[in-house]
């Protein structure tokens, strides 16, 4: 008698695999099959390598960084490590996400960093957002820039803008940003270029009232 012919499998259920018995346990069938992973991701294998105690599945999901609001892609079996990273407030990751805006003053509610397994992929993200420093103005950075605001625990005001100030003196002043507010701060000085008058200790004499002089200078000023 003739045995009667079965249809090749052509695909699989990821834990409904049938196991093999033992006594074909060492038969190898190099055929290519489907198996259908519980993630939901279709899988083309050799027939012999399917059970049901498959590898990770490393297909790549377009997910949602939680810390740069971009999408980008993460293997499947990372995906739930790499969603619980989500150090911002929901305020200020719609803000990331809806307008790629890091606003002022935000601050990471939970400041550790993702774990080493998805690191590398958090800091994949090839854009940049635009982050509001705590003096007002706006710099761009590249996505994984933002990780170093957990290691300083908040958006650091290195601002190297241009902006003219008024100095204790009255005059204006044309400077950095940053200087202006270590100036203001009384942890800098700034010496001011403009002309200011002083009076001429000698005026009895030579009949000057005043003199130019460097408006920074402190020093006594005579004619003569």
């Amino acid at each position: 008698k003739h045995m009667p012919k079965s249809t090749p499998l052509q695909e699989l259920v990821e834990g409904s695999i049938p196991q093999v018995p033992p006594d074909l346990a060492g038969i190898r069938c190099g055929q290519e099959v489907t198996v259908r992973r519980r993630c939901g991701h279709a899988q083309k294998m050799r027939c012999d390598q399917a059970s049901n105690v498959l590898p990770p599945c490393t297909e790549a999901c377009s997910t949602r960084s939680f810390l740069c609001g971009h999408n980008v892609p993460v293997p499947c079996h990372l995906k739930q490590t790499f969603t619980a990273f989500n150090p911002w407030s929901s305020d200020t990751l719609d803000s990331l996400t809806e307008r790629q805006l890091l606003p002022a003053g935000a601050k990471p509610e939970d400041p550790s960093m993702p774990h080493d397994d998805v690191l590398k992929y958090v800091k994949a993200c090839g854009k940049s957002v635009t982050v509001v420093k705590p003096c007002g103005h706006s710099a761009k950075y590249d996505c994984k820039q933002l990780l170093k605001i957990f290691t300083d625990g908040e958006v650091k005001s290195h601002c190297s803008e241009t902006v003219t100030k008024p100095l204790r003196c009255g005059h204006m002043a044309s400077i950095s940003c940053r200087k202006y507010q270590d100036y203001a701060a009384q942890r800098a000085s700034i010496e001011c270029k403009e002309t200011a008058f002083r009076p001429c200790w000698n005026s009895g004499v030579c009949g000057h009232a005043a003199l130019p002089v460097k408006c920074s200078s402190d020093a006594t000023v005579c004619c003569d």
